[in-house]
């Protein structure tokens, strides 16, 4: 199958809270760096009935919730089945793509993780980037993998990574495991991602190509 690019990739932003409120703040913040047009705003609800003030402390609702709404929607975009050339034999179009979700405390996420992601979804494999305090930052799944992988999974506790893995094991879901992560949860975080920046800039930072 041909390799999806990151150019290419349907780019969704969930924000919180789903208010209009919120969302004049994250249009506001995209505006100022320039990718209004790359992203598109979709509230972070849980799925349930509550108007544009749903709570969305749930996270694995909020996760199924997201990837019901934009497998259905990318699901609209494929061509209908069709018949071959003898009107007997069905063609199908291509499987939707897979989903890729990355959290907003990563910002120092190497743009070639969401491309292995995107491509191991692509081929019918989940894949997982944990974080080093026991989290994880980004995953992706791909369009066969059920909603319960997200059922299960240990929110905000050190394990939380190792029960997002036990549920895609538990649903037959193979998982390729990406490299150790560094997120932003504190002011620590911060001092963190700041030494991790000046590194990079003066070349002590090492590199991986792939």
């Amino acid at each position: 199958p041909p390799q999806p690019l990151l150019e290419d990739a349907e780019k969704v932003l969930l924000y919180a809270p789903p208010t209009s409120e919120g969302e004049a703040v994250m249009a506001a913040i995209l505006a100022e760096l320039g990718l209004e047009h790359d992203w598109r705003l979709v509230p972070m609800t849980t799925g349930e009935e509550g108007g544009e003030g749903d709570a969305s402390s749930d996270l694995t609702a909020v996760l199924v919730s997201a990837l019901l709404r934009l497998r259905a929607e990318a699901a609209s975009f494929l061509p209908e089945p069709r018949a071959d050339e003898d009107g007997w034999t069905p063609v199908h179009p291509p499987p939707p793509p897979g989903i890729v979700f990355i959290g907003m405390d990563c910002p120092d996420l190497d743009p070639r993780d969401v491309r292995r992601a995107l491509l191991s979804a692509a081929r019918g494999r989940a894949y997982l980037s944990p974080a080093a305090d026991g989290g994880y930052g980004l995953l992706g799944l791909p369009h066969c993998a059920p909603v319960d992988v997200l059922h299960g999974v240990r929110w905000s506790h050190p394990l939380t990574a190792i029960s997002q893995l036990k549920a895609l094991s538990d649903m037959g879901v193979e998982t390729v495991i990406g490299k150790i992560m560094q997120d932003v949860d504190d002011v620590e975080g911060v001092w963190d991602l700041a030494a991790r920046m000046t590194r990079d800039e003066l070349g002590e930072g090492g590199g991986e190509d792939g």
